[in-house]
Formats: structure tokens, C-alpha cells, sequence
């Protein structure tokens, strides 16, 4: 079976994992960077969604983007191990790594590790303005709010226009870019639109 990597991905706040979960239907394992954190293996450091943020906070930036670069990878792994015709991949590479690029980390290694992950058949790009994205979050983590100390609602707009630019890095010719706005429910049937005929 010709195994299809179908990517969601977009900026914190978009809206990538309620696009995931309206595809759950379908012939697809989904595949989340914290797919392992949430497995609640005994043998896991890590017992809360805090403490998994605190740990990003206190490490340096090219031993964060080694740590996402792991779980990342275990988590397509995994995924594609399964018998599904689809692998949907929850912001994959793109969004962690031009973050990681936004908290100092060395550009050279991020295109190191742009070559050892699988590329996608297909890349969804949802798109939203930053202020509406920062309004959606019931709760901001110090991770998307660039490690400060209270996340808040400027601290998260402030460091998401600097991750912005950073998704420059990558070519995206191929993406279907989906206005991020709309209601779930078109979005969904927009992304299976895109992924019966693409």
C-alpha cells in the first residue's frame, strides 16, 4: 500500500488539530509531536502539559530543537507503522522548526534536520491573523509566548510575529493555503477536497 503523509500545518492558534480531528473518519493514523508525553508511559519524566513546557523553557535552543526533533520523529514513526492509507501529520517540521529558528537556533542545523524527515505528499497551510489566533487560546503556553515567564496574550502576539518570517525557509509552491477563519466544518470538507483530488 502506497502510504500517503498528508501535513496540517500553520501558525499556533490556527486551528490545525480541530482540522486533524474533523478528518478522523477517514483511513489515517494522526501523528502529533507529543503522541509519547501523552502515552503515559511509566518511565516518562514528564506528568502535565507544564511541565513538558517548563522543561522546552529551561533548555538551549539547538537541545530544544534536538528534544522536538526526537519526539517528532517517534511520533511519524509510529504513525506510519499502522496500516492506514493516510498519515496526518499535526504541523510537523514546519511550525517547531521556524519556531526554533524565532528562539536562536543554529540555522544550519535546522536544514540538516529539514533533510532527515520525511517530505509530506501533500501540505495543507492553514492561515489566520495572528490577533485572531491569540484570541482563540483559552490558555497561553510560555513556549509559544517565547519562553517568558507569565505567558499572556501580547507576550504571545509579540513572539508569533517574530516566528512569521521564519517560515520563509521553506518552499512553499506546493502548499494549499486555507483561510484558517472559516467554520471547522468547512475547512474539513476543503481538506478533503484537496486531499481526494490531489
Amino acid at each position: 500500500m502506497n502510504q500517503r503523509l498528508i501535513c496540517i500545518t500553520g501558525m499556533d492558534g490556527v486551528g490545525k488539530s480541530s482540522a486533524i480531528e474533523y478528518l478522523s473518519g477517514l483511513d489515517a493514523e494522526a501523528s502529533d509531536i507529543w503522541d509519547l508525553v501523552r502515552s503515559e508511559q511509566a518511565y516518562l519524566p514528564f506528568k502535565t502539559g507544564d511541565e513538558v513546557d517548563g522543561y522546552l523553557c529551561d533548555l538551549t535552543p539547538d537541545s530544544r530543537l534536538l528534544f522536538l526533533s526526537h519526539a517528532l520523529r517517534f511520533s511519524i514513526d509510529a504513525a506510519r507503522s499502522k496500516a492506514t492509507a493516510l498519515v496526518l501529520l499535526n504541523a510537523y517540521i514546519y511550525k517547531y522548526f521556524a519556531t526554533e529558528l524565532a528562539l536562536g537556533a543554529s540555522p544550519s542545523l535546522v536544514e540538516k534536520l529539514i533533510d532527515e524527515f520525511p517530505i509530506p505528499d501533500l501540505v495543507v497551510y492553514l492561515t489566520i491573523p495572528i490577533e485572531v489566533a491569540a484570541k482563540r487560546r483559552q490558555a497561553y503556553s510560555r513556549y509559544e509566548c517565547g519562553l517568558v515567564e507569565a505567558p499572556h496574550h501580547d507576550a504571545f502576539v509579540s513572539f508569533q510575529e517574530l516566528v512569521k518570517p521564519h517560515w520563509d525557509i521553506f518552499n512553499r509552491e506546493d502548499w494549499f493555503d486555507i483561510d484558517g477563519t472559516a467554520p471547522k466544518e468547512v475547512i474539513g470538507k476543503q481538506i478533503l477536497e484537496i486531499i481526494q483530488v490531489a
